[in-house]
């Protein structure tokens, strides 16, 4: 699953097909758009100490 660049940071995840055939859209992805499972988890100060 890739995706192209365009313009500065906007990318575009190609369109792809379902395993029933259907097809999904392609997804625009904002400039500065961080997925959820790509941020860091907070620690706190305390927690880095023990």
């Amino acid at each position: 699953m890739g995706s192209e660049a365009k313009g500065g940071e906007e990318r575009i995840l190609p369109a792809t097909r379902r395993p029933d055939g259907t097809m999904r859209k392609a997804v625009r992805i904002r400039a500065g758009y961080v997925a959820q499972e790509e941020v860091a988890i907070y620690q706190s100060k305390g927690a880095l100490v023990s």
